[in-house]
């Protein structure tokens, strides 16, 4: 569509300009400038030596449908199947029940888009069945764990769960329940790779996962989630998507992709809870030898097993004294911290106490060894495709089978957290630290990557056909240095010896910031930083800078403070204002715009979550209030990590982490005005540090161009 055009070839050229036209007139809008550079440039790089492109598209570019239409007709060139990744659950849905169709309808697009979800979003048949049937507790814990009861309204949401799924009125699909699910009742009903028995399950062919995956392989488009992808990655790829080399991936809503990824490949060990664990094995493995002692190699799985069990249970013991020892010592060192009633004590540069250090080896292997155990013993358990004749010993195969998988998990995080630990005792680029819980009286070690970047170049871009990575707001303070660093963009093409680089393209907004919106820093303002005096300017200020009639938005950084806002406004503000908290999210905004829509005015107070993913057209928000510029703390020991890296390697842990990150959030929480063409209003941020400070300049020359009004 522009120079550099001839990297495409003239027929796809043609198909995507021709899908565009139609798409035009089905639809009546008009071309946008900066939706057609993005499709160009996405065709472009997806056929370029280095086919990874990030791509800054301001609201109202129409970044999904350029996505689809330039990488759409590419992949089916490439003979590559195209993995649109979403932030969450609920935006892919969006895509597969709303964008999509509009775009294959209109634009006379011909694919087949098939939504992709983890494991745990579906029913385990298995589980549910056999828990209903379960005649004790110990039967309950084998598929449902250790301490689930089934009583009141959760008997009665499992029993009603059973019966719509066997009479077909529900698809086994989480997301598809007539309401939300406690994660405390679903949980117990799902499966992971280590308890399902696939094709031996008495349930496999109404298995509500394995219908969803079946038309897998038909589809030319799969609509994810990261946590889906990054779960796959961590698998080595292949394992729940298709191979990463046959795939071409579009990660929208990309700003989160970094943190998502270094929060996926973290590992923690709570230690009483593995001491629970052993000791559960050591009681129930002799159990299951009786239970089941006729199948052919049991009795020498089972004996292997319990002899590491019992290797393993004592390397762990001299662990509890020691957490405690160096917690007590925490107190007087640097790096302690006091939260609430889990006081944390994060190791510096990575670096573990000495006497950890020594113990992590003889960890590391005791539970690689038990690993290796368990599996043999889950092998030799695994149910067969044909049954076996008897039904009875069958039902008791599978609970044991079940029951050994929850352990392979567990005992998996423990093996891989203490193989970090043995392997990088000293790592500046991980952030370890111990957390105490008061109310459990337990200890709980974490491992965490600093950043994903590395993880993400070996696992992703350096063998993915293709990616582009989007969102409105991927660059902070003008530039993408922080997504390359938290993505491992920043290298990528080194890596690929290619001789390019990673494409990065910033298309602005085609909205008419500067005639339609306007940007207020009241004189008055003051300093956040001194707490209760910005609460009693915001008490005080917002009845005469928010007007009653209208749709507001107010947008804090802190629970605390809108909280403490709200309760000292008087009662006929009160009335005007709904607070996120106080209902669901959507029964807010349907409140919210019912308000508007009787012509009375409405005021939602949200925080964070409220500053990104809402769409409040038109009278529904004309003014957007921003309490305070969006600075986040690095309070949680891997933030605190992630600033000393930063500071370790000659960098400004202000300018690069909190300073890139306001910057980020606060143009997201201005692009809450604005959404669509005919839109106008004011925004309104009430800290005079824009005004004071030297940064204050730098963070509104990212905003949107609004004219400055006092």
């Amino acid at each position: 569509m522009e120079a550099e055009a001839d990297l495409v070839p003239e027929s796809l050229q043609a198909e995507i300009r021709d899908s565009y036209r139609r798409f035009l007139e089905a639809t009546g809008f008009q071309r946008r400038g900066t939706q057609q550079r993005m499709i160009g440039a996405i065709a472009r790089q997806l056929l370029s030596a280095v086919p990874i492109l990030a791509v800054e598209a301001g609201t109202g570019t129409g970044k999904t449908l350029a996505y689809l239409l330039a990488a759409v007709p590419i992949a089916r060139h490439l003979e590559k199947t195209l993995v649109i990744s979403t932030g969450t659950v609920a935006l892919q849905e969006q895509l597969v029940n709303k964008d999509i169709p509009d775009a294959v309808e209109k634009a006379g697009l011909d694919f087949a888009a098939l939504l992709v979800k983890g494991r745990g979003r579906y029913l385990c048949e298995l589980k549910l069945q056999n828990g209903l049937a379960a005649v004790d507790d110990e039967q309950l814990g084998m598929y449902l764990g250790e301490g689930h009861s089934l009583s009141g309204n959760r008997l009665h949401l499992y029993q009603e769960m059973a019966a719509a799924f066997s009479a077909g009125d529900w698809d086994g699909d989480r997301d598809s329940w007539d309401a939300a699910i406690p994660e405390v009742d679903w949980r117990p009903l799902t499966s992971d790779r280590y308890q399902c028995t696939a094709a031996a399950c008495p349930h496999v062919e109404r298995c509500a996962f394995f219908r969803a995956r079946g038309a897998l392989d038909k589809a030319q488009v799969l609509v994810a989630n990261h946590d889906l992808v990054l779960a796959d990655l961590a698998l080595g790829g292949g394992v729940i998507l298709p191979a990463v080399a046959d795939c071409i991936y579009i990660f929208d809503e990309a700003h989160h992709l970094g943190d998502k990824a270094r929060r996926h490949f973290a590992q923690r060990f709570r230690h009483d809870g593995m001491q629970d664990l052993l000791e559960q094995q050591g009681q129930r493995l002799p159990r299951l030898r009786e239970d089941l002692g006729d199948i052919k190699g049991l009795a020498a799985a089972v004996d292997e097993a319990a002899a590491q069990v019992a290797v393993t249970a004592e390397r762990l013991h001299p662990l509890r004294p020691l957490l405690q020892q160096i917690m007590a010592e925490a107190e007087t060192e640097a790096g302690f911290a006091s939260r609430e009633l889990n006081p944390s004590r994060r190791f510096a540069h990575g670096q573990l106490p000495a006497e950890l250090a020594a113990i992590s080896e003889p960890l590391r292997d005791g539970f690689a060894e038990l690993f290796k155990r368990v599996q043999g013993l889950a092998d030799t358990l695994e149910p067969e495709a044909d049954g076996d004749g008897d039904s009875g010993q069958r039902e008791r195969r599978d609970r044991w089978f079940v029951l050994v998988g929850q352990w392979l998990a567990r005992i998996e995080g423990a093996r891989d957290l203490w193989g970090s630990y043995a392997r990088l005792p000293d790592s500046p680029d991980h952030a370890r630290w111990l957390r105490y819980y008061e109310k459990f009286d337990d200890y709980e070690l974490f491992d965490s990557p600093v950043l994903a970047g590395g993880t993400l170049r070996e696992r992703l871009w350096s063998r993915a056909a293709g990616a582009v990575l989007t969102s409105a707001t991927l660059t902070a303070l003008g530039d993408f240095e922080r997504l390359k660093l938290r993505t491992g963009l920043d290298a990528v093409a080194a890596e690929m010896e290619t001789g390019g680089e990673v494409a990065c393209l910033q298309l602005p907004s085609p909205f008419d910031y500067a005639n339609r919106a306007a940007l207020h820093i009241p004189p008055d303002a003051v300093d956040p930083r001194e707490a209760e005096m910005h609460d009693e300017y915001l008490v005080a200020a917002l009845p005469r800078l928010l007007a009653a009639g209208e749709g507001n938005l107010v947008l804090f950084a802190s629970k605390r403070q809108m909280d403490t806002v709200f309760d000292r406004l008087d009662e006929e503000w009160q009335k005007r204002v709904l607070v996120q908290g106080s209902r669901s999210k959507q029964r807010l905004l349907d409140l919210h715009r019912a308000r508007i829509d009787e012509g009375r005015g409405s005021t939602l107070f949200g925080l964070a979550s409220f500053a990104e993913g809402i769409d409040l057209p038109g009278a529904y928000c004309a003014h957007v209030l921003i309490a305070k510029i969006p600075f986040a703390v690095p309070t949680e020991p891997a933030e605190e990590a992630l600033a000393e890296w930063v500071e370790g390697r000659g960098g400004n842990a202000f300018r690069e982490i909190s300073l890139a990150d306001a910057s980020m959030r606060l143009v997201q929480a201005a692009g809450r005005l604005l959404r669509s063409e005919t839109d106008s209003g004011r925004v309104t941020i009430t800290d005079e540090r824009l005004r004071t400070k030297r940064y204050g300049a730098e963070l509104l020359g990212v905003l949107p161009p609004m004219p400055v009004y006092k």
